[in-house]
């Protein structure tokens, strides 16, 4: 039942009768503790008018409809729902009759259940109804793709066109109003990602189409197999996008498991790339015993083993990750050495031959563990691929079984899940999910045989055939959301900010068993520093990063060599942790200071090989090399786009607000810059072969055009991310040392070092006056936009005379003593210009951080030697005693872990945990002055008493269903004190982010209170209970669980935001909320 909430429609619908049939749950619950019960006839009635419009419904439906599923399977559900409904007439007369009676009692809590089941069990039919017709026209779209292979003229090609555009057209409208239902955050987002990426492909698909028939004539020729390749990308692209879309169609809210792939096979093999040329370098430093200790090979070999342990713990070998460090710390050893002069010492001797022993055994073990790897994602890849075929082919009682249909789909997934089960080491699978695996798989090869029968007889269509379908695909959903949920057991979070925040858990209390994550996400944190550092280009910005990621290093080997050793509860262990936690985080200042300079030099002009690459392939015919030209460009070309999509998104995953959600943003876009940077190349060489053809052009062009638009875009997400502020200071720097550079290589007569110094410096400039106009068009305080825009059009003023200046001077071949003051005054006007926008924002933020500062204390009172004699008492008549103050409110606290032990409480753990996490968070400000947090924490302690109702089967159903409506009441008070906040806010991203989030708490909250319903009329009554009623029980009760969990996390974030947006509200606002952060 549960399962129907994936659609604001149905929870709509299905809101008002759970709020009826709650009312007649807490009555039941009543005549059980003996009270006699009232009068039901309204309730009842309200819930059967509702029963009878949803029946009226579903007969015009049957009449009308074409499905023939919809047509069979509309009947049976009304039936049930029919019978519910006559059970609730029967319990309002026996209970009229008689108060006390327990056969109405009985009947009334049966068709309550029942109501709640069959509404939910309607709704859902009509909308698999829905979900089927949708995803038939994209399969019409989908399958009318392979068509273009045909086209061989432009008369077929103008036919094709017409054919497919308002198909596309269609399917991107109903995919889109589909996304806009559902409640399913995750699944709207991809659908409307889906429906982009068809949008800006559409056009260049077409033209690639026209380049093939403009090569026709050279069939066999290298123009045309580029072309067709070409081609051959669009249509295998645009396919698997409405594959994708299919499968996030076909998905339901109860797919928990199945929303994140668990494998970034392209990661992986990306780190083990990195692995692999770090491992070259530092092999080369290790067999130098001269070579200097703090060298870039040897900062390669510590990344290298750093990509080791990432390696590891994705394969969840904690032996590998210890093997990778111990040999890092004998690196460290052996450099230490090196810095003493002692390289060439016995010891040192002895550490190079051991480390070189050790690398190669590591290397191989590494190779095991990728391969590994590979093997479960691509295993995962057929599953998720075969999906929507064998789920398309489950639904439609007239399919057939046999080759290339869904039934061989199926026989595929359970072939390639049997092989999970069998391969996965025991430290990523359990021997009971490993049986029940096996079992399961079992189960649908023997459903399957028989449904296979049944179809191919022609029987497809009988209530047998179609329960068997039914449970096929319901196997089908729980196996990969099994497979999903063990795949990502190792899986570390991808941003810094949430990999900070499993290290703080886990230094806040090193004994605690967290299965290492903080470990991990330490270690993690410190490789990526060491990433970071390999990329800045000063060097002393690298060696302060380094010394400081091997001081981190060589505590969190310390606190894991005492955690080993059962001494994570040791005062030593807590100091060591609490002196880690402080470093990390001056490392993650200096990581994303770092990062801000390594932005502002890589992305000064992202589209500089793609202008040379486009150089190369319009040369003339009568250059020589043209061809051996051109492969340089295009491999320089590859290895910039490659190296910026890595930077960004390196970048982003540093954000500190809505990290995740923009890192999925960037993995989209830099995929797409990965995709078609071969593509732009593939074009390239068709134009370079036949430089006469003029679409041949024209795609070039427009391939470009659309490389462009995903590096603007990355750029822009990029920028989004990083501190303005520093990202200025970070240019202003850059301008700096261009400028010295200018002025040596003008003074040496270096007219080629001095003209590229000025021209990277009009580069850099033009960067800044982009981040200035974004900075411009995310504030909403006027004040501010006017100074910025002051400042910016003085900058943008100067840049023409910049470049004027530096053509004369080229003009004079650097000879002009006059030509080159004149460049060194411009670029001084320019340096200038961009002080004043650093200065601008930097005055800014000042502003905004003293308008959140606490308020002064108040002065200390005066010494009593200063104090003046007191004045005597006035006379006054006798009067009463004055009035005790009235107690302090105590705030009411959390529950402790260790009093639940003791007081034998059950709790359901994952509810809990979800309400800590919130109410640590809510713990780090004062809830004096501040309505969000106390709302907020008053939210987790609530939450916390739910988990005990729900892990308690005697609880009380009134208790869970009243629960349930006060964490909707504080969750609409959060919602309406952030909005306020978030409406005042002159940060647009952040206010478009907080609001974004907001937008899914009433959502939550509401499915909350109808699983509570749901929960609650389960509750100690499962003696009593149908097989099908404790099935939906036990969906509701796991989906109310992680709906728990992201109401919890959604609050958590509304928290972060508001505490970023607060600070960013003009004074005048009327917003008057302190955030003071608490001391202890």
């Amino acid at each position: 039942m549960p399962s129907s909430f994936h659609t604001k429609t149905i929870e709509q619908l299905l809101d008002p009768v759970a709020q009826q049939v709650s009312e007649l749950v807490v009555l039941h619950e009543k005549g059980e503790d003996g009270a006699a019960m009232p009068n039901l006839q309204r309730p009842i009635t309200v819930v059967n008018a509702a029963v009878q419009n949803l029946a009226a419904v579903g007969n015009q439906q049957i009449e009308t409809t074409k499905d023939v599923v919809l047509k069979l399977d509309t009947p049976p559900a009304l039936a049930k729902l029919s019978a519910a409904s006559f059970l609730l007439v029967d319990a309002m007369n026996l209970l009229t009759s008689d108060a006390y009676s327990k056969g109405g009692r009985e009947k009334l809590i049966s068709g309550a259940r029942g109501i709640l089941q069959g509404v939910s069990d309607v709704l859902l039919i009509f909308d698999e109804a829905e979900v089927r017709r949708i995803c038939m026209a994209c399969s019409n779209v989908r399958d009318y793709l392979s068509v273009s292979e045909v086209v061989q003229g432009m008369p077929d090609l103008v036919t094709y066109v017409k054919n497919i555009t308002p198909g596309m057209t269609n399917m991107t409208k109903m995919v889109s109003q589909r996304a806009t239902d559902l409640t399913n955050q995750v699944h709207a987002d991809k659908l409307e990602d889906c429906i982009k990426s068809l949008r800006e492909q559409l056009p260049n698909f077409i033209s690639s189409i026209k380049l093939v028939v403009s090569t026709v004539e050279d069939i066999g020729g290298k123009a045309h197999q580029a072309a067709s390749t070409n081609r051959l990308y669009y249509v295998t692209n645009i396919a698997d996008v409405i594959t994708e879309m299919i499968r996030y169609l076909q998905m339901l809210s109860s797919d928990q498991d199945m929303q994140t792939d668990p494998m970034n096979l392209t990661q992986l093999n990306q780190t083990k790339d990195s692995l692999d040329k770090n491992l070259i370098a530092g092999k080369g430093w290790l067999a130098d015993s001269n070579a200097s200790a703090d060298s870039m090979d040897k900062l390669a070999l510590m990344q290298a083993l750093d990509a080791a342990k990432e390696i590891a713990c994705q394969a969840g070998d904690h032996h590998l990750a210890d093997e990778a460090n111990t040999l890092a710390m004998k690196v460290e050893r052996l450099a230490q050495l090196r810095k003493e002069g002692k390289g060439n010492s016995p010891e040192a001797r002895r550490l190079q031959q051991e480390i070189a022993r050790d690398l190669e055994q590591l290397q191989r073990k590494v190779d095991q563990a990728v391969a590994h790897l590979n093997q479960y994602g691509d295993a995962y890849d057929v599953i998720t691929k075969e999906m929507p075929k064998a789920k398309e082919w489950l639904v439609d009682p007239n399919a057939k079984p046999g080759v290339n249909t869904g039934s061989e789909s199926i026989s595929k997934m359970t072939g390639v899940i049997r092989n999970l089960a069998k391969t996965l080491p025991a430290d990523r699978i359990s021997n009971k999910e490993r049986a029940e695996m096996m079992t399961m798989c079992n189960e649908v090869d023997t459903m399957m045989d028989r449904l296979n029968n049944y179809r191919e007889n022609g029987q497809g269509q009988s209530d047998e055939a179609r329960q068997l379908s039914k449970q096929i695909g319901d196997k089908l959903s729980q196996l990969n959301g099994k497979v999903s949920k063990i795949l990502t057991r190792h899986m570390t979070p991808q941003t810094l900010e949430a990999k900070l925040e499993k290290a703080r858990r886990w230094l806040d209390n090193p004994g605690q068993d967290d299965e290492k994550q903080g470990l991990i996400c330490t270690r993690n944190i410190i490789g990526e520093a060491r990433k970071i550092a390999q990329s800045v280009q000063d060097d002393q910005t690298r060696e302060a990063i380094t010394n400081k990621a091997a001081e981190c290093e060589r505590l969190c080997n310390e606190l894991d060599q005492l955690v080993k050793a059962g001494q994570g509860d040791s005062p030593k262990a807590k100091a060591i942790g609490q002196d880690l936690k402080e470093n990390l985080e001056i490392l993650r200042d200096m990581m994303k200071k770092a990062m801000v300079g390594v932005v502002a030099d890589e992305f000064a002009e992202p589209t500089f090989a793609l202008k040379q690459l486009n150089a190369a392939a319009l040369a003339p015919l009568t250059n020589p090399n043209r061809e051996e030209r051109f492969e340089e460009r295009a491999q320089l070309f590859e290895r910039q786009a490659s190296r910026l999509a890595k930077l960004g998104a390196q970048a982003v995953a540093q954000s500190k607000y809505g990290a995740e959600e923009k890192l999925k943003q960037v993995e989209l876009t830099t995929k797409k810059i990965n995709d078609l940077t071969a593509q732009v190349v593939t074009a390239g060489r068709i134009v370079l072969l036949h430089p006469e053809n003029t679409l041949a052009k024209q795609h070039f062009k427009a391939l470009q055009d659309e490389w462009s638009e995903n590096m603007d875009r990355l750029t822009e997400q990029v920028d989004d991310t990083v501190d303005v502020a520093d990202f200025l200071r970070s240019s202003e720097k850059g301008i700096c040392k261009e400028k010295e550079r200018c002025v040596k290589a003008m003074d040496a007569t270096d007219a080629v070092q001095a003209i590229n110094s000025a021209g990277n410096i009009i580069k850099r400039a033009e960067r800044v006056v982009t981040a200035g106009k974004r900075e411009m068009e995310n504030t909403d305080d006027p004040k501010y936009v006017s100074e910025l825009k002051t400042s910016l059009m003085k900058l943008n003023g100067m840049l023409p005379a910049l470049v004027n200046v530096t053509r004369g001077y080229a003009q004079t071949r650097g000879q002009d003593k006059q030509a080159q003051d004149a460049v060194t005054k411009k670029v001084d006007d320019v340096m200038y210009a961009v002080s004043g926008i650093r200065t601008t924002v930097e005055a800014r933020l000042i502003e905004q951080e003293m308008m959140n500062l606490p308020p002064p204390p108040p002065p200390p009172p005066a010494e009593e030697d200063d104090l003046p004699p007191p004045l005597p008492p006035l006379p006054q008549e006798e009067q009463a005693p004055p009035r005790p103050p009235l107690p302090a409110e105590e705030e009411e606290q959390f529950p402790d872990y260790e009093e639940d032990s003791a007081q034998n409480k059950v709790r359901d753990q994952a509810m809990m945990k979800a309400a800590k996490e919130l109410h640590d968070e809510t713990k780090k400000w004062e809830s004096q002055g501040n309505n969000i947090i106390a709302a907020a924490k008053k939210m987790a302690i609530l939450m916390a008493k739910m988990s005990s109702l729900v892990g308690n089967s005697h609880g009380k159903k009134s208790d869970l269903i009243s629960c349930a409506k006060e964490i909707a009441k504080a969750s609409a008070e959060v919602t309406k004190l952030a909005k306020e906040v978030a409406n005042k806010c002159t940060d647009k991203r952040i206010r478009a982010d907080m609001l974004k989030t907001l937008e899914r708490i009433p959502t939550i909250s509401t499915q909350l209170r109808i699983l509570s319903t749901v929960k609650a009329a389960s509750l100690g009554d499962h003696n009593e209970m149908s097989k099908e009623n404790e099935d939906a029980a036990l969906q509701a009760t796991e989906l109310l669980v992680h709906n728990a969990q992201n109401l919890m996390m959604s609050v958590k974030d509304t928290v972060k935001y508001a505490e970023a947006a607060s600070i960013r509200i003009r004074t005048d606002a009327g917003v008057k909320m302190r955030w003071v952060r608490r001391t202890s």
